[in-house]
């Protein structure tokens, strides 16, 4: 990326275009492990964007080399134990959605999360079967 403009007139599109309640934002470069933040979807959505690349920038130097826009379009709330079952359910490293176990999205992974990490894992006697790791 260029500069900070170029990067908000491309955020900013992505914006016009959905509904949402939040937005998860991942920067970073290819040394370095990404940092994401979540913003909730307000009149200041734009500045705190653009505040947070800022600071970014000026605490690593250089703007991000990568950028990552994840719009959350709809929540569900639902039981811990009905999660692991719906996860078990699912062929391993196929997750789709999102995990948050908070309304403030702080402890939150990304789907890509998920499955790089291996979340799901077979179980040792019976490959077919899947277990949280």
């Amino acid at each position: 990326m260029k500069n900070i403009t170029e990067i908000m007139s491309l955020i900013e599109g992505i914006i016009e275009q959905e509904s949402f309640s939040n937005l998860l934002i991942s920067v970073g470069s290819p040394h370095s492990k990404a940092r994401v933040k979540n913003f909730e979807s307000n009149r200041y959505l734009i500045h705190n964007i653009e505040k947070y690349l800022n600071a970014y920038s000026k605490n690593i130097g250089k703007l991000p080399e990568w950028i990552k826009v994840d719009i959350v379009t709809n929540t569900k709330s639902i039981v811990f134990n009905d999660l692991l079952k719906e996860m078990t359910q699912i062929r391993r490293n196929y997750i789709d959605f999102g995990i948050t176990f908070d309304d403030s999205f702080k402890l939150s992974f990304l789907p890509e999360v998920i499955n790089a990490n291996a979340f799901m894992k077979p179980k040792q006697k019976n490959a077919k079967q899947l277990i949280m790791s």
